[in-house]
């Protein structure tokens, strides 16, 4: 028999996408599925309350009050009855057969999550070279329909064995709750991966994401420099957060791989002194309010790992 899948959609003050991806996602070809949409808009323009409406039958509506990505995401894990659990944003265009290819590659007993190429631009091939590149020895290797073991997902698009999440936590709420709510899938995946648990890329899976600035979470309008100081923040606290070794080897480790990132890339020889020092600047201030936010929260998602262990372990 084949294993039940929860798709899961959260979604906020989205409309005629959020009904697009919706119509996609009844499309898909696999027949054991269930579809949850966790919605925490405020309301909605009648066209697509209607739309809603009218697949009544066949989703399962929630509606949270207030707006918070990876609690949204939690909620759903919390509703889900599936084996298997998929994440698709609320605006993507996604083929009928994609949760079909990749529910047999969980026969593999060492597959804990999965994810297809997600690209959003005209020029699909080079941003997947970009986006997806870093994970393979050569980039050819993209483009030749295979499955690749990597680190991360990209949030719009993921599914995991429900499982997981006695193993290691559900998604960090935490980061919901920022300025700009952004790196919650790096988070996640980052604990993942330190846990040991596999993470692949089937490459030959691609899901088109829409990028249009309507609708999503916690969008807010940041001058370039707040908005580049909240995305290292938040990326320094995923990898300090989910340290690879104890004591101060897992600190320096992980503040190493976020100033190699940020400060040791392909910009670097273009800089001007000023700028470097700027740069270095900036890193400092981020690493010390993410060391700061990620001891807090380090035993908040142990707590709450404990609380759930064994609610979704497979028999």
């Amino acid at each position: 028999m084949l294993p039940l899948v929860s798709i899961i959609v959260p979604t906020y003050q989205r409309e005629k996408l959020l009904c697009e991806t919706i119509g996609y996602l009844l499309a898909q070809d696999y027949p054991n599925r269930e579809l949850l949409i966790v919605d925490q808009s405020s309301n909605h323009e009648p066209a697509t309350a209607r739309y809603l409406d009218s697949i009544a039958g066949q989703v399962r509506y929630f509606h949270l009050a207030q707006p918070n990505l990876p609690a949204a995401r939690n909620f759903g894990i919390r509703q889900s009855r599936g084996e298997i659990i998929f994440f698709f944003d609320d605006d993507l265009v996604i083929p009928p057969n994609t949760v079909s290819q990749l529910v047999p590659s969980y026969s593999n007993s060492d597959v804990w999550g999965l994810t297809g190429l997600v690209v959003s631009s005209s020029d699909p091939d080079r941003e997947i070279r970009s986006a997806y590149g870093k994970f393979v020895r050569q980039e050819k290797t993209l483009f030749e329909g295979v499955t690749i073991r990597i680190g991360e997902f990209i949030g719009g698009f993921m599914s995991f064995r429900k499982a997981i999440f006695s193993r290691v936590g559900l998604f960090d709420s935490w980061i919901g709750t920022q300025p700009l709510a952004c790196n919650e899938d790096l988070e996640f995946c980052r604990r993942v991966s330190v846990a040991g648990y596999g993470l692949y890329l089937d490459t030959r899976i691609r899901i088109h994401h829409v990028a249009l600035a309507e609708g999503g979470y916690m969008r807010r309008n940041f001058p370039p420099e707040a908005l580049a100081h909240h995305q290292l923040r938040l990326h320094l606290y995923s990898l300090l957060k989910n340290r690879r070794y104890r004591g101060w080897a897992g600190w320096v480790h992980a503040a190493l791989l976020g100033y190699r990132g940020y400060i040791l890339n392909r910009g670097l020889l273009r800089m001007s002194p000023f700028e470097l020092i700027h740069k270095h600047t900036t890193f400092q201030r981020a690493l010390k309010e993410a060391r700061e936010a990620a001891v807090r929260n380090c035993n908040i998602t142990r707590e709450i790992t404990s609380s759930i262990s064994g609610e979704y372990d497979e028999s």
